[in-house]
């Protein structure tokens, strides 16, 4: 004959078992794939491995931060590494794009100066809409939602702080670009995005009542 175990306390240390094996293997392939993408966007080994140190950084602080608070890993809240990898690689590719527009005709100090300039705003803006959105989640009924939400909102936090400090702080300390990336200023992509914004122009009226009509049947 064959015991099998059963119940809650089983099905708990499955789950949190499966949780932690998948983090262990997508985390990592996660982190491959972003730096491989920014390597073939911006050629350079300072535009690959700055925001992967964000990144890493993020992840670290934001998971050893539920660790201090108590906060278990959930099904919901094993997306945030994933999560964290998203955003902080979008607010190191807005601060090394930034840096490599300045560096033409500029020292070192200056360009990461100029950066860091038109960078806070900007960055400010999307980091806040970010933290607004995910706010909302706060108010849901079940404690995995609303703890998912802190923790995103502290992780989104962190990824902005790490931005505005530790890139710039990197960058002095490096010496200035020989080469500076190229970017491609006409695209097929390009030209899709203008045709669209020319379309919503001339069109606008249908274009928010087309998007009226989608908000009401949702």
């Amino acid at each position: 004959e064959k015991i099998y175990a059963n119940g809650d306390p089983i099905f708990t240390q499955e789950i949190e078992l499966g949780l932690q094996r998948d983090a262990d293997v997508l985390v990592p392939i996660a982190l491959v794939i972003i730096m491989i993408g920014l390597y073939f966007f911006f050629r350079t080994l300072r535009g690959v491995f700055l925001p992967a140190l964000v990144i890493i950084l993020c992840i670290g602080w934001i998971m050893g931060l539920m660790g201090h608070l108590g906060l278990p890993q959930t099904v919901v809240s094993t997306a945030i590494p994933l999560l964290m990898v998203a955003i902080a690689t979008s607010y190191g590719v807005h601060a090394l794009l930034m840096y490599y527009e300045e560096t033409v005709g500029q020292d070192q100090k200056t360009a990461v100066r100029n950066m860091l300039a038109k960078l806070f705003p900007v960055l400010s803006f999307v980091a806040f809409t970010t933290l607004l959105g995910t706010s909302s989640l706060v108010v849901f009924d079940v404690l995995s939602i609303r703890e998912f939400a802190v923790e995103v909102m502290i992780g989104t936090g962190v990824a902005y702080l790490m931005t505005v400090t530790v890139i710039p702080a990197a960058l002095s300390l490096m010496k200035a670009p020989t080469k500076v990336p190229t970017v491609v200023q006409e695209n097929w992509l390009d030209g899709a995005l203008v045709r669209l914004t020319e379309f919503s122009v001339r069109h606008k009226y249908k274009v928010l009542g087309g998007y009226g009509v989608l908000v009401a049947v949702c």
